[in-house]
Parts: structure tokens; sequence; C-alpha cells
């Protein structure tokens, strides 16, 4: 972007817009689990994003001029993000909470700190080694609780199964930019971009829901299907900005202001989650870890 852009369309702007709106998604999505599916969750939340974006790339003219193969590109990324990662998500989400999913999911830096390393021949400096162990702490007092189950906040064994969801999904979230900027390097067109990974994503769980079992169930009560297509509009315009912001930002400035969603996630629990989440210290605490955990591996590798 150049000088002349107002400081509200900067990168470091618009990457913290965008991780305040997918934390009030994720509030959103919460209250609309309690009487939803997981899988539901993701499929209304990829279809209306994906129609939402694909619309907005027509209007502006890229999905027309879209190529086949960096198309295939993105889809493959919403497979990996907006299919298996979104539900992990949603999963975790409804089993153990936002402000408790949202942390961890944070953690994505790590792994893609890894991506990196393998498919580009980065070597991991001091700083990626301290944003390590700075995840990893707050993963680690994420976990720890006095309560014995999940309702209370503790480490029970229902609590310590639920984490794998949070961990699959921030592992999914860090392959998904990868796979995107393989088709970026041929076309840059965000919202078509966004849109064809949120439409790949809807795709690849009906095909995927006869094998999910008693997890594949699609319900949704009618006092909660609106929060969800509240989150799906609120989800679906973070992502899009995110993506657009990337095409002119450096991704060493976005990728760490947009994993400060776990704090906005607990300061929005206090205010608008206070009958369903338990939000203390410790979990302050923990969101600052991962934060700071990932500012260090994604600005100083």
């Amino acid at each position: 972007m150049n000088a002349q852009a107002p400081f509200f369309m900067s990168g470091e702007i618009l990457a913290l817009a965008s991780s305040f709106i997918y934390s009030a998604a994720l509030i959103s999505f919460r209250r609309g689990l309690r009487s939803a599916s997981p899988i539901t969750g993701v499929l209304i939340t990829n279809a209306v994003a994906s129609a939402l974006l694909l619309s907005i790339a027509f209007f502006l003219g890229t999905l027309q001029t879209s190529s086949l193969r960096p198309v295939l590109w993105f889809m493959l990324a919403g497979c990996l993000g907006q299919g298996m990662g979104h539900l992990a998500s949603y999963t975790a989400i409804q089993r153990i909470g936002a402000s408790r999913t949202s942390p961890v999911q944070a953690s994505a830096p790590i792994w893609a700190v890894f991506f990196a390393a393998f498919f580009l021949g980065e070597e991991p400096g001091v700083a990626v080694v301290l944003g390590t162990f700075s995840i990893v702490g707050g993963v680690a007092l994420i976990s720890m609780g006095e309560g014995k189950n999940v309702e209370e906040g503790g480490m029970g064994p229902e609590f310590r199964r639920a984490l794998v969801f949070p961990v699959f999904a921030s592992f999914m979230y860090a392959a998904m930019p990868v796979i995107a900027k393989i088709g970026y390097a041929e076309q840059r067109t965000p919202f078509a971009a966004v849109g064809f990974a949120f439409l790949a994503g809807f795709l690849f769980l009906l095909c995927a829901k006869p094998f999910l079992g008693a997890s594949g169930r699609i319900y949704v009560g009618k006092r909660d299907v609106c929060w969800i297509l509240l989150g799906s509009v609120f989800s679906s315009t973070a992502t899009g900005l995110l993506w657009y912001t990337l095409t002119f930002s450096d991704v060493t400035v976005v990728l760490p202001l947009s994993r400060t969603a776990p704090i906005w996630v607990v300061l929005l629990s206090l205010v608008f989650m206070g009958d369903m989440e338990r939000v203390n210290a410790r979990l302050f605490g923990a969101a600052g870890l991962v934060v700071l955990g990932g500012f260090l591996i994604t600005s100083f590798r």
C-alpha cells in the first residue's frame, strides 16, 4: 500500500480489525452451538461466506477472470481450513467454550514455522524458540484448573480429550495460507480466493458427512440459527479482510496481529458470555502467552 493510503487502511489496522471481527464470530457461534451440531454451523458458515464473497468478486470482476489452476489451489486450501479446520474449531467451541478454544487455535504460527522450514528451507532462530515455549506455556496454562470437568473449567478426562480439536484446527489453519500463497503466485484475487475456499469447505463437508457418524448429524434450534448466521457474516468478513490485507502487506506484520483474537474473545466473553463462560486470570494469562508466542515466531523468524 502506498504512502498516501489513509491510516485506517494500513495493514496493521486491517489485521487488528480482522482479529476483532473474528472474535465476535466465535462468540456468536458459541451462542448458536447451544442447539446446533458443529457440522451444521460449519455448513451454514461456509454457504453464507462463499455466497457473500463470490458475489463481491463478481461485482469486482475478479470472479469472471479467474483461472482454473489457482482456483484449484484456493479450493484445496478451503478443504483444509474452511472444511476440516472449521469443523474441528466449532466442535471445540461447543465442548470447551470460545475463550478456551481461541488461545489454543492461536498456536497456528508454530505449525506455520515448521511448514516454512520444510518447504522453504528457513532456519528458526532464538525468537522462534522463545515463541514456541511461550505458546506451549499458554496451552499448558489453559489446560490447568481446579475443576474436574469442562463446565468447571478444569482438566478432567473430557476436557483433555476435547483439546485435540482446537490443536488440529490450528494445524489446518496454518497449512491453509501456505496452499493459498501458491495460488496467489498466479492470481492475486483475495475475494474470489476466499469465496472459492469457503465453497470448497462446504462441498468437502457435504461429501464427508456420511462418514462422520453421529458427528455428521445436521440439526439446529430455531432460537439459535440467527446466532450462527450472524457468526457466518462476521467470519466471512474477517477472513475476506485478512486475505485482502495479505495482498499488499507483509505476512510478518499481518499474522501476529491477526492472532490477537484470544484477547478480544476473553474481553467479549466478560461482557456477553457471563452465563456460559468462566473467564479468569488464568485464561487471560494463557491468551497473552499464546499471542506473545505467535508474535515472536511470525515477526522475528
